[in-house]
């Protein structure tokens, strides 16, 4: 295999998702892969090989073909992702404040007695 096209060889033995497309992966953006193989792409330049690259996912081996910088992008483009990651996050401690709240002003106290007494098993009922 030695001196045959990188292409080749990952299309013949690869296991992963990419062999179909002879190793390519695409531009990869910081933080998509496994830190040890980004760190081993970040020393090469456009045209080299790395050594065996051995992560959680398997060994690999990586030929770099063009860097491309990144570029950032500006509020607008990336304001409503933002908003999709931080919501849930900002609900679930309006929630807990909300709750934590309650149960300093409300005595809350459990009647196992009563509770064990309840029938789990029925079914609610449904209105027609």
């Amino acid at each position: 295999m030695k001196g045959e096209p990188f292409e080749k060889v990952a299309r013949e033995v690869s296991e992963g998702p990419s062999a179909a497309k002879g190793g390519d992966l695409g531009y990869v953006e910081h933080g998509r892969f496994n830190e040890k193989f980004e760190a081993a792409a970040r020393k090469l330049k456009p045209g080299e090989i790395s050594n065996p690259v051995r992560t959680p996912f398997g060994w690999h081996i990586i030929k770099l073909i063009d860097v491309k910088e990144a570029s950032g992008k500006s509020f607008d483009e990336v304001k409503d992702r933002i908003k999709q990651q931080l919501m849930p996050r900002k609900r679930q401690q309006a929630f807990e404040a909300f709750m934590t709240n309650l149960k300093t002003k409300y005595s809350v106290s459990v009647n196992d007695d009563l509770l064990s007494k309840l029938d789990t098993t029925a079914k609610p009922a449904t209105s027609k």
